[in-house]
C-alpha cells in the first residue's frame, strides 16, 4: 500500500502559534488539489489561512497529484522556485 489512513482530524487542532520567526523567512508553497475527497476545499483553505503559504497553487487533481498528474505538478514546483 503505498499510501495509508492517517486522522485528518490532526490538522484541525494544529497549532503554530509561537512558531519560530525564522520559519516565516522560508518559502511555503500550498499546491490546493480541485478534486480531493480527503481533505475538501473547505479544509484547504483552513489549512491555508491557519499558517499563510507564500504562494498558493492551483491543480484539477484529486488528493495526489504525484500519481494522477505527475507532469502538470512538476511544472507548478518548477514554476514556484
Amino acid at each position: 500500500m503505498l499510501m495509508r489512513p492517517w486522522p485528518a482530524s490532526a490538522i484541525g487542532t494544529a497549532s503554530f502559534e509561537g512558531a519560530d520567526e525564522r520559519l516565516n523567512r522560508i518559502k511555503r508553497v500550498f499546491i490546493k488539489t480541485q478534486r480531493d475527497h480527503m481533505l475538501d476545499p473547505q479544509q484547504q483553505d483552513s489549512m491555508i489561512k491557519k499558517w499563510p503559504p507564500s504562494e498558493v497553487l492551483v491543480i484539477d487533481t484529486d488528493h495526489s497529484p504525484f500519481f494522477s498528474a505527475p507532469e502538470q505538478l512538476f511544472n507548478l514546483i518548477v514554476k514556484s522556485l
